[in-house]
């Protein structure tokens, strides 16, 4: 079983809604299974997941080539590249291919299932004017921000997006970085960007948990070698992108020693509810979850129509 900042968040906020989406639904279900809607329906996403789905693509990439072929970031370009996307996923999301026979949406670039589309049969003209502006005032205003500038410019080597595992309490913790930035001197900086309009909670449990995956999981081929450092050595950056606000963050032992209790607790909690670090769908029930008490965690849940069934 897999651990993450999110997946912990959401086992936290509603069981259930965890329990389709990890355990339940599966890509290669049979077409008309119950296996197979959870999985479909997981596939849904909200205009405002989309939309810090294309910042992540556009500025991933844009850093992959900074690193590869040392391209020059410029925040016009990037912006161009994700209109593109926008404007290719929208017409992708208008014709709602979710549910054509044999989907396999690996194989179609761009894809995309919006969860209004599914439930609502429309996309609101103003939530996507408002997803584009947002967008594209999030792409100018992470390279407007200096503290972000001058770590880009001290850089040796930009990691974007990069998966590092560990294991711990019994699981395998997953954690992946909107951006590692190893520099020529001095520990590595991780940066991890919200494109939130209301950027009000602090995320410095999920740095820290970055810190301790960057130092604690097996290094990729291209990470330098100079590994001297702690996690407590590491900068840690949460920028809010609508909003230009930076928050720094650096830990300390007993922040480290907080996360660690943080990361079994919860991983606790998940093997007491499916008794196994490797639960199979066919011993567990959606009645062996409890739901949310939030009522917009539930109106939002892309799985709603199969967990109100079960309700029924």
């Amino acid at each position: 079983m897999r651990w993450s900042v999110s997946k912990a968040k959401q086992f936290q906020r509603c069981q259930r809604q965890w329990y389709f989406k990890e355990i339940l639904g599966h890509h290669r279900a049979p077409a008309g299974s119950m296996r197979r809607e959870v999985y479909l329906l997981g596939l849904l996403k909200s205009i405002s997941q989309w939309r810090g789905d294309v910042v992540d693509n556009v500025l991933t990439k844009a850093f992959i080539n900074w690193h590869r072929y040392r391209e020059r970031l410029d925040p016009e370009r990037i912006i161009v590249a994700a209109r593109r996307q926008f404007d290719e996923q929208l017409a992708i999301a208008r014709a709602h291919h979710l549910h054509e026979p044999g989907l396999t949406p690996s194989k179609r670039p761009n894809f995309l299932a919006l969860r209004c589309m599914e439930y609502d049969k429309a996309i609101p003209q103003e939530e996507l004017d408002t997803a584009w502006h947002e967008i594209e005032h999030a792409i100018r205003n992470l390279f407007a921000i200096r503290p972000v500038a001058e770590a880009m410019r001290g850089a040796s080597v930009l990691v974007a997006q990069r998966s590092l595992q560990f294991k711990y309490s019994g699981m395998n913790v997953v954690a992946k970085p909107d951006l590692v930035i190893f520099l020529r001197e001095g520990p590595p900086v991780i940066i991890d960007w919200k494109v939130h309009a209301f950027g009000v909670q602090e995320a410095w449990m999920q740095l820290g948990i970055y810190a301790f995956a960057l130092s604690s999981a097996k290094p990729h081929i291209d990470f330098p070698n100079d590994r001297s450092w702690e996690p407590t050595d590491i900068r840690l950056l949460e920028v809010q992108l609508l909003t230009k606000d930076l928050r720094q963050y650096q830990l300390s032992p007993p922040d480290l020693a907080r996360l660690e209790n943080h990361i079994t607790a919860t991983a606790h909690e998940m093997l007491s509810a499916t008794g196994s670090t490797k639960p199979s769908y066919e011993h567990l029930a959606p009645d062996d979850f409890t739901v949310t008490r939030y009522p917009t965690t539930c109106a939002q849940c892309p799985y709603k129509r199969v967990c109100w069934e079960e309700e029924a």
